[in-house]
């Protein structure tokens, strides 16, 4: 008969440490590795110019600006070498799902009430019947009960209920009339040659003494949102501030303010910067800055970050890092976590 073959059985914590040490090994070889300047940087204008060909599609959200804040090397990789990081299980829910659902609802809600006045006048029972109506498909489709059970989707139901209820009615304590102009409009465009591909959650039209005002609005149902994200040298939340300098595109005449709507359980808010006030809850409060030097600021920092990128900048400065990192595990592509464990 044939030799039999052993074969060496190793315990978990061995093989952890044979794939740890293979991969030190293997970061070790491609530190000593390192392209001339000028290959890097014939790589970098090549691929910045792939994207203008026919066969790229737009690319969609805004989050490439939010990405060059932290690094023009990372919104490269992500951006342009799709590398993304595997994400967790989540735990229970998915939130980004969850927030799926209350956006569709939403969309359904108001293209049901329409403005300020109807929600005035709607009733408590009313109110509760068409929020039922507006989450039961959206639940539907995120969330079906022969996967999950009808009980969790109860459960949820009755939450996002709730929730929504409570928006809405901090949305009757707003300070001046408005009708929903726009719901989870599309958006295909370009800026300084890259093309877009957005999603605007809801634009307001916003009647005052002045006349009629355009505000547009982007719910946050998950992480927490700053409006201090909209400042050119802190871009972590450019967003917002990208819609607003696209409201032609929109249809818009102009457009007058931006805002967060915080669906937070307990504490909903709207955050907003407008040209003629500083809240939207209360009257006689002016902006402390000035509008239209801020819609500038915004579209030439926003055309130079979309410039640089079409161009193939993919720098990396460790020192200019913001904190917290968004995209923490691509600082393995750069050398630097290795470079801050060896030292």
């Amino acid at each position: 008969c044939g030799a039999r073959r052993h074969r060496i059985v190793r315990r978990p914590d061995q093989r952890r440490a044979a794939v740890g040490q293979r991969l030190a090994e293997a970061r070790a070889r491609l530190r000593r590795v390192r392209l001339p300047v000028d290959v890097e940087q014939r790589a970098g204008q090549q691929l910045g110019a792939a994207l203008v060909d026919g066969r790229h599609q737009h690319l969609d959200f805004a989050g490439l600006f939010s990405t060059w804040f932290e690094s023009p090397f990372f919104a490269f990789c992500v951006y342009r070498l799709g590398i993304h990081e595997l994400s967790a299980a989540p735990r229970g829910l998915s939130a980004a799902a969850q927030g799926q659902v209350l956006h569709r609802a939403l969309q359904t809600l108001w293209g049901e009430l329409g403005d300020s006045a109807a929600l005035a006048v709607c009733t408590p029972a009313a109110l509760g019947a068409a929020i039922d109506a507006a989450l039961r498909p959206a639940l539907a489709q995120a969330f079906p009960q022969a996967e999950l059970g009808r009980a969790l989707v109860a459960l949820e139901h009755a939450r996002m209920a709730d929730l929504l209820r409570q928006w809405l009615a901090h949305e009757r304590r707003r300070a001046e009339p408005f009708a929903v102009h726009l719901r989870e409009a599309k958006l295909d465009t370009e800026l300084a040659g890259l093309p877009l591909r957005l999603r605007v959650d809801r634009v307001d039209r916003v009647s005052g003494s002045a006349g009629d005002r355009y505000l547009i609005l982007d719910y946050k149902t998950g992480a927490q949102a700053d409006p201090k994200g909209w400042e050119t040298d802190h871009f972590r939340d450019p967003q917002l501030p990208l819609y607003a300098t696209l409201g032609q595109v929109l249809g818009l005449p102009r457009v007058d303010g931006i805002g967060f709507a915080h669906l937070k359980d307990g504490h909903p808010a709207l955050s907003p910067a407008c040209s003629w006030t500083e809240s939207l809850l209360e009257a006689g409060h002016p902006p402390r800055r000035d509008w239209q030097p801020r819609l500038r600021e915004w579209n030439d920092r926003l055309r130079a970050i979309a410039a640089a990128f079409m161009a193939g900048d993919a720098r990396f400065d460790a020192a200019a890092l913001p904190s917290p990192l968004h995209h923490q595990a691509l600082l393995e592509l750069t050398g630097a976590a290795a470079a801050a464990a060896d030292a």
